[in-house]
């Protein structure tokens, strides 16, 4: 409802344009009250040659693509604030990578980031969702590493030198593909279909779209692992990486050597040029070393199914030798997992 409205607000202005959803809202991997994120395609619908009308627009004047955006954007924020029912908090964030408008619909108590032409964030949401479909584990894992990362304090709700929830979701994917759980997103393009074909100016975002005409093998192995033994695993493996020279690819499904220096390197999926962790700080990502040999630890330690920490709690020491368990396993933080993951039969 929150996208339709905008989708009809604007068609007087724009009669194909659409208003997409996309993020964590719709690609599965989101929580109760997430944000909306939104893109709003304008331009890329295909004329009617049986139509006597033919939509027309300016293309970019003399300041270049971005400052046409900009500017853009910000007519889109005076619009949804003026004309949009229910639609207040309007704040224009346009000096940023990708320029959106912030707003709140109070009517159905959303709140939204709306973007412009950004169907390549689309495309990932699909991607994303689509591993999801793949294996019933894969979005109670990457919920699960979500909320332990958030209640360590590894992760913010504004955006600065610490790892995000995507970048998250990325290192629980490439995770699954080293235990071959899921295929790699080359396994993905090589399966894909002519109709799976799909660019974004020069990127490329073509994959196998229909994941039950996807060829897999099956895997006793792995294909038995509980929930709670998998986010015991993804804490071992992860406590084993090595950040310093290796880098992260659900492109290929393996490790790559670091192309720089970044303290963390996490390839984006469709734009395979850029780091998506490259914000993340070397003090952060030692945080996120150490947060994650606690955790296996206590898990090991204690024989238990998989803990969570509860918000609010400090972050624990490095835990190094076997009588600061008993210190760990008394602190308030800790809570069993059992309650949060029921086995399906």
């Amino acid at each position: 409802m929150t996208a339709h409205q905008l989708e009809r607000c604007l068609s007087g202005l724009f009669p194909n344009s659409k208003a997409l959803p996309f993020g964590s809202s719709v690609n599965g991997f989101g929580g109760a009250g997430c944000d909306l994120d939104i893109v709003f395609v304008y331009d890329d619908a295909e004329v009617s040659t049986e139509s006597r009308l033919v939509f027309q627009s300016k293309g970019c004047g003399g300041g270049g693509i971005r400052s046409q955006t900009q500017r853009q954007m910000e007519l889109l924020g005076d619009l949804v604030q003026v004309f949009l029912p229910g639609c207040s908090m309007v704040k224009r964030i346009l000096q940023a990578r990708v320029p959106i408008v912030k707003y709140t619909q109070e009517i159905t108590g959303v709140d939204c980031d709306l973007s412009l032409t950004n169907m390549c964030a689309v495309y990932m949401s699909e991607l994303l969702y689509l591993y999801g479909e793949l294996d019933h584990r894969v979005r109670p894992l990457v919920f699960a590493v979500k909320q332990w990362a958030q209640a360590c304090g590894l992760t913010s709700n504004v955006p600065g030198r610490w790892i995000t929830n995507f970048s998250l979701a990325l290192l629980v994917l490439f995770y699954f593909q080293r235990v071959k759980i899921l295929p790699s997103l080359d396994a993905l393009i090589l399966a894909a279909r002519p109709e799976d074909v799909k660019f974004v100016d020069d990127i490329n975002c073509t994959f196998l779209r229909d994941v039950s005409k996807l060829c897999r093998s099956a895997d006793d192995s792995t294909g038995s692992k509980s929930i709670a033994e998998l986010l015991c695993g993804f804490f071992d493996f992860y406590t084993k990486f090595d950040f310093a020279t290796a880098g992260v690819s659900i492109c290929t499904g393996s490790s790559i050597i670091k192309p720089d220096y970044s303290p963390i390197y996490i390839v984006n999926p469709l734009e395979r040029s850029l780091n998506v962790s490259k914000n993340v700080s070397p003090e952060e990502v030692e945080r996120l070393r150490v947060e994650v040999r606690n955790a296996l630890w206590c898990l090991e330690g204690g024989g238990n199914l998989p803990q969570l920490l509860l918000k609010g709690g400090t972050t624990a020491p490095p835990i190094q030798h076997h009588h600061h368990y008993q210190r760990a396993m008394k602190h308030s933080r800790m809570v069993t997992v059992k309650d949060l993951f029921t086995e399906q039969s």
